[in-house]
């Protein structure tokens, strides 16, 4: 995208004082155009049905009065499949985690996050980087036991990429932490891809968290 647009950002949020006050705070940044939000993802559908233009991102909270948000990423991915989904919620939970990359969120972010955080978050996911909370990152390597019966049987050099990405380190910065080059990265990466059977760098990573691979 050209710096000097504006990333178009969308956000469901049914906690009205809680999305308002997002909006507005995201709405001061000069990188974004956040100008429209909705209290339940049916409302967006309505709203993009009618015409308007979908956005690069949708922030989203997974709880939501009504459909739950797992349904609103689903049919997301299926109508604007180049439409970014960020979770923003108050839950810690693997489980959570688990479902929200599973149904084709591209990031997942807590409630408590800096506005810096979260703009950050926006960018990163436009950018197709892997956005994941350090906090739940954290709880969920700390609670959980390295699993000896998992199908999936990554090389140290393919585990070593899944926990750098696992942390929000792009490409390159994983590049420079193992001392190599960018395209072995990549080649690392899709082997991890097809090996767990996903497709973003987000779902490889929740897909090591749930089976113990880190």
């Amino acid at each position: 995208m050209n710096d000097a647009t504006p990333i178009k950002v969308w956000i469901v949020e049914d906690d009205s004082m809680f999305r308002n006050g997002l909006m507005r705070a995201l709405g001061r940044r000069k990188e974004l155009d956040c100008e429209v939000g909705f209290s339940s993802h049916e409302d967006m559908f309505k709203y993009a049905e009618a015409g308007n233009a979908w956005p690069d991102v949708v922030l989203m909270d997974i709880e939501l009065v009504g459909a739950s948000g797992l349904v609103g990423i689903r049919k997301l991915c299926e109508v604007a499949p180049n439409v970014r989904t960020l979770i923003l919620t108050v839950f810690s939970s693997r489980e959570k985690l688990y479902d929200a990359i599973d149904a084709g969120a591209s990031g997942y972010l807590l409630k408590r996050s800096s506005v810096s955080e979260i703009v950050r978050g926006i960018q990163d996911v436009l950018d197709g980087e892997t956005v994941l909370d350090n906090q739940v990152i954290k709880y969920i390597l700390d609670n959980a036991k390295r699993g000896k019966d998992s199908q999936i049987k990554l090389a140290p050099k393919e585990q070593e990429v899944v926990r750098q990405l696992s942390l929000g380190h792009t490409v390159v910065m994983v590049a420079d932490a193992m001392n190599i080059s960018t395209h072995t990265v990549d080649t690392y990466i899709r082997r991890i891809y097809k090996k767990m059977g996903v497709h973003s760098q987000s779902a490889a990573v929740a897909r090591a968290m749930r089976d113990n691979l880190l």
